[in-house]
């Protein structure tokens, strides 16, 4: 069985811009919100509106795209040397994300040996695309394994990258019949839900308070 739950997507690139479902925001509110300019790349992963590794790192890729959007827009050629400071601040927005640098050092790599801006920007959008689709195949791939290992399962913990949120644009959740009764809502986030991950482990967990940075 196949469930389409891809709207609004996580992330994706929109003519010249990025679009995000501003996490930050739920579960009370749904928002898709854009980003036109690396100040914006910034703030959304510094405020974690943009979350999860695989949605993180394809957010810093096409990051990347705009700036050298930035820097051909002030005249310049969008050299490494005159987009590095640009793609430092992208690429320490979140310390911890393994795929955020990744992915920005990546797309950097496949621009530096050309030759002029045209060139760098067009090489430097189908590398970040590239990232996307390959981070949503093995998303992809992960939920047709994990449809058929679980389905026999009532309730699942997940911790981490779990659930298309977690994901670049959409990654259709994969489930048999068999496991229909925990694909809509049996499923736990321990991202979302610590309380759930500190009792599955049997810590202590009564007073549990959301972090000041998810708070709004």
């Amino acid at each position: 069985m196949r469930l389409e739950i891809d709207s609004p997507p996580t992330i994706v690139w929109v003519d010249d811009r990025v679009e995000i479902l501003d996490q930050a925001l739920l579960p009370t509110e749904v928002r898709t919100v854009e980003l036109r300019s690396v100040d914006d790349i910034v703030h959304a992963i510094g405020r974690l509106a943009i979350r999860g590794a695989p949605a993180i790192g394809a957010c810093g890729a096409f990051g990347v795209v705009l700036a050298i959007d930035e820097s051909l827009r002030a005249g310049g050629g969008a050299s490494p040397a005159e987009i590095g400071p640009a793609v430092e601040r992208i690429a320490a927005a979140r310390p911890t994300a393994v795929n955020l640098r990744w992915a920005v050092e990546r797309v950097v790599t496949a621009v530096v040996d050309l030759g002029n801006g045209d060139e760098r920007r067009e090489a430097a959008l189908s590398e970040a695309t590239a990232i996307f689709e390959e981070d949503r195949s093995a998303c992809d791939s992960i939920g047709r394994h994990g449809a058929k290992e679980l389905a026999d399962a009532s309730v699942i913990l997940t911790h981490c990258n779990a659930g298309r949120l977690a994901q670049r644009e959409s990654v259709p959740l994969l489930v048999s019949s068999t496991a229909r009764r925990w694909s809509a809502n049996r499923s736990k986030s321990s991202r979302r839900r610590p309380d759930l991950f500190f009792r599955a482990l049997g810590l202590p967990c009564g007073n549990f308070q959301r972090p000041a940075c998810l708070s709004h």
